[in-house]
């Protein structure tokens, strides 16, 4: 496999935030809490802000993007579970 250089650039890691905030919907930050103690702090909050306005650097930009995708794969395992079980028990979806 060979490595793509953009994958070390920020604006890479800015389009995947772009990318995962749309299968996520509306950030919050408790939810990352689960992830990720250090967004309990203030830093880690500003962190986010500056994320969110494509002002953070390489580092804090990465960092918060893997835990959105392990959030965004968490609530799609919690869907599909869902959706299970409302097929399972003929039940509609509300």
């Amino acid at each position: 496999m060979e490595l793509n250089p953009l994958h070390f650039t920020v604006d890479y890691w800015r389009d995947r935030y772009d990318e995962v905030l749309k299968k996520i919907g509306k950030l919050d930050r408790l939810q990352l809490v689960t992830y990720d103690k250090h967004y309990l702090t203030a830093i880690g909050k500003d962190q986010i802000r500056n994320v969110k306005q494509h002002k953070a650097g390489l580092e804090p930009t990465m960092r918060l993007v893997l835990v959105l995708e392990k959030l965004a794969d968490d609530l799609k395992m919690d869907k599909d579970i869902k959706n299970k079980y409302i097929k399972s028990q003929k039940l509609q979806a509300s």
